[in-house]
């Protein structure tokens, strides 16, 4: 349920609850204010639950922000909430409210509507900012007034994850597992201490652990959670139960229980058939994209694109591998141990290092590190340096340009040119656009919610194009002034040579 930790959905009853917002906006006015407001009832129409119990939940490493409203009120009760506040860094924003009401016709869609109202007139950059995900959670309990009196009211606001050097050596422990994953099974014993696949105990009986089952829960790139379920095969007969370890996500186990081993027998005749099929020696082997959806989630944007791409040859990939962009890294290499001989050279990017804003200018950033290297560990230790070298910078635009410019000189026989960009972060160096001579392909990362508009301005004018998970978006050199395109749900127009959000078409 959208990354909300104990959601129970009661029903489907009020899913349109907030559908007199956006009627009445949408056709009420054409401020740019009405407008922001329409485009985020919208999203919370779209994006709209009812539960039971409500906990906050987020991503270790990121930090909440909360705007606190009273019972049956719409003022912020901690306006100091405010205070040094980044609206850029915000990635998703979801009200609160109980449903329970002393009125028999209480209109709960005035009342959000008011307290909508009130945000936006203390942080408006907030209605602004298109990449922010919008949703609403309506509790049913409690079913008293005291009770509910004391229940959270407001908005619950996530921000990006903060990179630490707690949360690097996360991620870069999170790619030294993915890189393990076409090369061995990664299997957890009772005590939670790792061990090969099979070894020999102290009576000389032959022990293998097979994987059965796996689930990570992911947010934002990082890792919550992750259960894998283990049975104990001896002298080639197995347990009668089934081990399932649950780890956090820095890895360390905090639970351990059984369950029994002929619920889940036939996960392992399904793995014995698919061993059959590919000639593995591994118990348990899943397939690279089946491990790969397992720790990445729903978001294979990279994988996913270079697999749908085949014809692309000698290409030169610009990554940027600044904080949260493991994930996406990560699926880079795991595509490159198949492919390796279709790149001819890497530039990774970290926007500057350790430098200061201030201490940043265009075209001379810095924070980019290249290989030309056909060995993948020196691929891999190249993004790993960059990634260490960088940790520490906070800004939310990158040197894209800068890097790609950079890259292309390195390269001059490349023949594709792939950049690997993070949909929220605009490019600090657009102005180098006019520079870039050839097509650029841009896989974008993070597409949450809006396309970023610079993004398409920089596939048009290089004559390049652009993709997603779903999209490979082509030929928008080929647009003209004044004219409208649909991207993905949103209606763009081409307005004095650069892409403008109209507004969405679907959520």
């Amino acid at each position: 349920m959208d990354g909300t930790a104990h959601y129970v959905v009661m029903n489907t009853k009020n899913l349109l609850l907030m559908v007199g917002w956006v009627f009445g906006w949408a056709t009420g006015g054409v401020s740019a204010v009405h407008a922001q407001l329409s485009e985020v009832g919208a999203q919370l129409r779209q994006r709209s639950f009812l539960i039971e119990k409500w906990e906050p939940s987020a991503p270790a490493g990121t930090r909440l922000a909360y705007v606190k409203m009273p019972f049956a009120g719409s003022k912020i009760s901690n306006p100091s909430v405010f205070e040094n506040f980044k609206p850029d860094e915000v990635t998703t924003i979801e009200m609160v409210y109980t449903t329970f009401s002393t009125v028999e016709k209480f209109d709960q869609d005035a009342l959000n509507n008011q307290r909508l109202k009130h945000l936006q007139k203390a942080m408006p950059a907030l209605f602004k900012n298109r990449f922010i995900r919008w949703k609403s959670t309506g509790l049913t309990l409690p079913a008293e007034r005291a009770e509910a009196q004391k229940a959270f009211h407001g908005f619950v606001i996530t921000y990006r994850p903060s990179v630490t050097k707690t949360t690097l050596k996360t991620e870069l422990a999170f790619l030294d597992a993915l890189f393990r994953l076409d090369e061995q099974e990664v299997n957890f014993n009772a005590s939670g201490s790792s061990h090969p696949d099979a070894h020999a105990n102290a009576s000389g009986d032959v022990v293998n652990i097979v994987v059965l089952e796996e689930e990570v829960l992911r947010d934002f790139g990082r890792i919550n959670s992750a259960m894998k379920t283990t049975v104990e095969v001896r002298n080639g007969k197995y347990h009668e139960t089934a081990i399932r370890t649950w780890m956090d996500g820095a890895g360390k186990v905090y639970q351990i229980d059984s369950v029994p081993f002929a619920d889940l027998k036939h996960l392992l005749n399904e793995k014995e058939k698919r061993k059959q099929q590919t000639g593995s020696a591994m118990p348990g082997l899943r397939s690279l994209k089946r491990e790969l959806k397992l720790l990445m989630g729903s978001d294979t944007a990279i994988y996913t694109v270079m697999e749908r791409n085949s014809s692309w040859q000698k290409m030169l990939v610009v990554a940027d591998v600044t904080g949260s962009m493991a994930p996406y890294t990560g699926q880079l290499f795991l595509w490159l141990r198949q492919n390796r001989n279709r790149i001819f050279h890497y530039t990774f990017f970290n926007d500057g290092n350790h430098k200061t804003t201030r201490q940043k200018s265009i075209g001379n950033t810095g924070g980019i590190y290249h290989t030309k290297s056909t060995v993948y560990k020196e691929v891999v230790a190249t993004a790993r340096k960059a990634m260490e070298a960088g940790y520490r910078n906070a800004d939310i635009v990158e040197n894209n340009l800068e890097a790609l410019l950079e890259g292309m000189k390195q390269c001059p026989d490349c023949q594709e040119f792939i950049m690997i960009a993070d949909n929220p972060a605009t490019p600090r160096d657009m102005e180098l656009l006019s520079k870039i001579k050839h097509p650029v392909r841009i896989l974008l990362c993070g597409l949450h919610n809006s396309f970023n508009p610079c993004y398409l301005d920089m596939a048009r004018q290089t004559h390049g194009s652009l993709h997603t998970l779903n999209y490979d978006i082509t030929d928008l050199d080929q647009v003209k002034e004044g004219e409208q395109i649909t991207v993905g749900k949103e209606l763009f127009i081409l307005k004095e040579g650069k892409f403008k959000h109209l507004r969405y078409l679907k959520y």
